[in-house]
C-alpha cells in the first residue's frame, strides 16, 4: 500500500487526517511504503566489454521476471484501492443509519451541522416510497378487478391467457416509466419545503444553499418511515375478489369510468356505493384512509418544519401572517403533485381500457 492509499483509509476509518507521529509510526510498521523516499540503487557501467556480449536468453529472463513483477505490483495496488473504496462506502453507510436512527429519536427543526447528502439520499427515498404508494394502490385494485369470480367464473382459472393479457396491460401502463415519473415529482416537492426556509434563512450571509439545506434535513426521516408505513399499508388490498355477477358489471364500470375526467365523480359515487354493498371490496375504504393519515402526517412535519424556519427571517410579519403562507405553499405543493399525478394516472387508465379493447 502506498502512502496515499494508506491517508484515505485512515480517514475513511477514523474519520479524521493522521497527525506526523501516527504516520511515521504507520511506516516504521509497514503498513505503507513511501515510494517517494525509497532509493533507487544506482545503475553500474559495465566491467568489461566481454558482458556487453552476454546471452540474450539471460536478458529475456530478467525482463520477464521485471514485467511479472510489476504486474503483481499493480494488481496489488488495486486490489488496494478496491479494498479501501469498500472501507469508505462501508464507514459512509454506516454514518448514514447511525444519523438516520439519531434524527427518529430526536428530529430537529434546525442543527448546526450540514447534513445535506444523508438529506438529499432520505428525500430521494421518501419520494421513492411515496411513488410505490400510489403505484402499488392503483394495480391491486385493477389486478383484482381482473381477477374476480363471479358466479364460479374467473379469467384466471377459467381463460388464463386472457388474464395474463390484462396483467400485461396492467404492467404496461402502470410500470416503471409512472414510477419515475411520480418520484420525481415528489422529490420536487419534497425538496421546495426545504430549499424555501434555506433560501430565506442565512443564504444572504454568504453561506453556500446546500450548507444552509444541510442544516434543515432533520425531519426527512419522520416522512420517509410515514412513507414506508404508507407503502407496507397497501398491501392490505385484496387481489382477488368474489362477487356476484351484478355488482361486476357495476365495479367494472366504476374502474373504466376513471378513464374519463368529466366522470370522475360519479365513479367515486359508485365505488363508494359498492363498498357498502360488497365486503370484498371494502378493503379499499380502509387502505384509504391509513394511507391518507400517514400522507397528511409526512405534510405535517414538512409544514411545521417550514413555519418555524421562515418565522425567524420573516420576523418582522405577525405570526398568523407566517403561517397563513406557509400554508398557502403547502397547498399549491399539494395542487401540484395531486393534478400532474392524477393526470397521469388517468392516462394510464386511458390508455389501459384501449389495450384491453384491442383484446377482443
Amino acid at each position: 500500500m502506498n502512502k496515499a492509499d494508506w491517508l484515505d483509509y485512515f480517514e475513511a476509518i477514523n474519520g479524521r487526517m493522521p497527525s506526523d507521529d501516527e504516520i511515521a509510526q504507520a511506516l516504521a510498521a509497514g503498513e505503507f511504503q513511501d515510494y517517494e523516499e525509497t532509493d533507487v540503487p544506482p545503475t553500474q557501467p559495465p566491467l568489461n566489454s566481454t558482458f556487453e556480449t552476454t546471452d540474450n536468453s539471460n536478458l529475456n529472463v530478467q525482463s520477464t521476471l521485471t514485467n511479472q513483477g510489476q504486474g503483481v505490483e499493480q494488481t496489488s495496488s488495486l486490489q488496494t484501492t478496491t479494498n479501501v473504496q469498500l472501507e469508505n462506502f462501508k464507514s459512509r453507510s454506516k454514518n448514514y443509519f447511525s444519523w438516520l436512527l439519531t434524527n427518529l429519536k430526536n428530529p430537529q427543526f434546525n442543527t448546526e451541522k450540514d447534513y445535506f447528502v444523508f438529506g438529499a439520499i432520505t428525500i430521494g427515498l421518501s419520494a421513492l416510497f411515496a411513488a410505490l404508494t400510489i403505484l402499488n394502490f392503483v394495480r391491486r385494485i385493477l389486478t383484482s378487478v381482473i381477477n374476480t369470480t363471479v358466479d364460479g367464473y374467473s379469467f384466471k382459472t377459467n381463460s388464463p391467457e386472457i388474464y395474463d393479457s390484462f396483467k400485461n396491460a396492467i404492467g404496461d401502463n402502470f410500470g416503471f416509466g409512472k414510477l419515475v415519473y411520480f418520484t420525481l415529482i415528489f422529490a420536487v416537492v419534497y425538496a421546495v419545503f426545504i430549499v424555501i426556509p434555506a433560501l430565506l434563512k442565512d443564504s444572504h450571509q454568504g453561506k453556500k444553499l446546500t450548507t444552509v439545506t444541510g442544516t434543515l434535513v432533520s425531519v426527512t426521516p419522520v416522512v420517509l418511515v410515514f412513507n414506508v408505513l404508507a407503502f407496507l399499508s397497501t398491501f392490505l388490498l385484496k387481489t382477488k375478489l368474489t362477487i356476484s355477477s351484478t355488482y361486476f358489471y357495476s365495479t367494472l364500470s366504476s374502474i373504466t369510468s376513471f378513464s374519463k375526467q368529466e366522470e370522475v365523480m360519479s365513479a367515486l359515487s359508485k365505488l363508494t356505493d359498492l363498498m357498502k354493498n360488497v365486503p370484498a371490496i371494502a378493503s379499499i375504504k380502509n387502505v384509504v384512509f391509513l394511507v391518507t393519515i400517514l400522507s397528511v402526517l409526512g405534510i405535517i412535519v414538512l409544514t411545521a418544519n417550514l413555519i418555524k424556519n421562515i418565522t425567524k427571517s420573516l420576523g418582522f410579519l405577525k405570526p398568523v401572517y407566517v403561517i397563513t403562507l406557509a400554508v398557502i405553499i403547502v397547498l399549491g405543493l399539494n395542487g401540484f403533485a395531486d393534478k400532474l399525478i392524477f393526470s397521469s394516472i388517468v392516462e394510464g387508465l386511458q390508455m389501459l381500457v384501449g389495450s384491453v379493447k384491442g383484446l377482443f
